[in-house]
């Protein structure tokens, strides 16, 4: 592994680096060159790699301003400095009102992986040559380049979001977007690929594995939420506006929860919910390549939600308590589970539980617990549910 060694009193030297201009620079090691050895650097603000060689031929060939040949009336030569500063100008112009939106979005109590993914976004429409602060040329952008439909949804909904923040006045573009089912594999493939990973990462998949909780929620796992005598493990910082909940997982899980070494002070994990991604998907595609099942690169962390859900319903769990154990508010959004289950082991239950009411009240009650209306009889509303 690199090692990195701040360079001392870098301002002083005048050495900078060569992409951004940053004074922010670490020694990066040697590297061997046909005229000896060449000191390398790595920036800590963008993370660009140069060495002492290159950093000199960009800057004696950068920004020669030349407009020679072009067509416009009036055109000339612009010198070095003119073009930098106008760039500099122009990026810091677009760097303060991305750092505008992500204040106004950390106003409003927005997670910090919303945040993050929306300015990668909104950073993408840039690099494609569109102006935020006008609609116009995002619609030209968004119908000129090839976005996968997921994409261009996503561009719209970030942008749609900065318009908001702005005050700026734009009707979103419609995107026909309906999102596809989701990879979920079985019940043995998921243990099968849980048991091929490190240890920290297999107990953190294991985890998601029997809570159905979500990356972030299991990220922010305190040691104070395991409970060893009744095998519990509690979810207190839910996300999307799920509920808190206390989930039913299994010996061997609590015990290899205990196992871990406590790195991460109060947390069981690294808080970071994106700590894992690297290592995660360098595992996935050792696994799939080993086990030769190309279809293990579909999974991912949100994956063993999706499975433990299916999984639930598979085994005939009241719709109420799946809805329990996912933390969702509302029971619609836990019957696409059962959606998924007759996709998945294309079944249909031919046993119910039946109910029959008379009020309104008692009605709603059975809706909300997943049951379906069937008829009236002698006053009466009948409500059934499949077993």
């Amino acid at each position: 592994m690199t090692q990195f060694n701040e360079v001392e009193g870098g301002e002083e030297q005048g050495r900078e680096c060569p992409e951004c201009h940053s004074n922010r620079i670490w020694k990066a090691g040697m590297r061997e060159t046909r005229l000896g050895f060449d000191q390398r650097f790595v920036c800590r603000d963008c993370w660009h790699r140069f060495s002492e060689s290159s950093a000199l031929s960009t800057e004696s060939n950068h920004g020669c301003g030349c407009q020679v040949g072009a067509s416009l009336i009036g055109a000339k030569n612009l010198n070095t400095a003119t073009t930098e500063k106008a760039a500099g100008e122009e990026k810091t112009q677009v760097d303060a009102r991305i750092i505008q939106y992500e204040w106004k979005c950390k106003k409003r109590q927005l997670s910090p992986d919303t945040i993050s993914k929306r300015i990668r976004y909104l950073t993408r429409l840039l690099k494609d040559g569109a102006d935020l602060d006008n609609p116009e040329s995002v619609e030209i952008t968004l119908a000129t380049h090839e976005y996968p439909t997921p994409t261009k949804w996503l561009l719209v909904h970030a942008y749609r979001s900065y318009c908001k923040a702005f005050c700026i006045q734009w009707e979103p573009v419609r995107i026909k977007y309906q999102p596809q089912m989701p990879y979920i594999p079985t019940e043995e493939e998921c243990k099968l690929f849980i048991a091929a990973l490190p240890k920290v990462l297999g107990v953190f998949c294991r985890a998601l594995f029997e809570t159905g909780a979500r990356r972030g929620e299991m990220a922010k796992l305190e040691w104070t939420d395991i409970d060893a005598e009744n095998c519990t493990v509690a979810i207190t910082h839910p996300e999307k506006g799920s509920n808190p909940r206390a989930n039913k997982v299994s010996r061997e899980c609590i015990d290899l929860l205990m196992s871990l070494p406590k790195r991460n002070g109060i947390h069981v994990f690294n808080p970071r919910p994106t700590g894992y991604d690297p290592n995660f998907n360098r595992q996935r595609t050792k696994i799939a390549a080993k086990l030769q099942k190309p279809q293990l690169l579909k999974i991912h962390f949100h994956t063993f939600r999706h499975v433990r859900g299916t999984l639930d319903i598979h085994n005939h769990v009241p719709l109420f308590e799946v809805k329990e154990r996912l933390g969702h508010k509302y029971i619609s959004n836990t019957e696409k589970y059962v959606h998924w289950n007759r996709q998945l082991y294309n079944e249909k239950s031919d046993r119910y539980y039946f109910a029959a009411v008379s009020t309104i009240e008692q009605a709603q009650k059975l809706i909300e617990t997943g049951y379906e209306y069937v008829t009236d009889l002698e006053g009466m509303k009948l409500f059934r549910k499949a077993k």
